[in-house]
């Protein structure tokens, strides 16, 4: 687990635990990552189960908004098994903050 943790540190470039006698101390970054995570784990439940129940349509376009974070790398793939099956949908993806979606959301 250390060396998998070590690696991801010097991917992002920077500690997500300060080491001190053998103990580790989760740093502000790191609970920061955390929460985006968690964040971004939670949309894709929730973009998940939507597209879930457009299952039955099979044509029509999707728009999703998103905030920017790291579901770029998840998205991809997410996106290419549903329209697999779904030649005649189409799939837009905007990525921008929270309040902008709010505002397209409502209109």
């Amino acid at each position: 687990m250390s060396k998998q943790i070590a690696a991801l540190e010097k991917q992002i470039g920077y500690a997500l635990f300060r080491r001190h006698e053998g103990r580790l101390t989760i740093t502000t970054e790191a609970k920061y990552l955390f929460d985006e995570v968690a964040s971004t784990l939670s949309h894709l439940d929730t973009l998940w189960e939507a597209m879930l129940r457009l299952q039955g349509l099979d044509v029509g376009q999707l728009e999703i908004g998103k905030p920017p974070g790291p579901s770029y790398v998840f998205l991809p793939r997410l996106f290419r098994q549903f329209l697999a099956s779904r030649p005649n949908v189409r799939l837009k993806l905007l990525a921008t903050n929270s309040t902008l979606i709010q505002r397209k959301v409502s209109l």
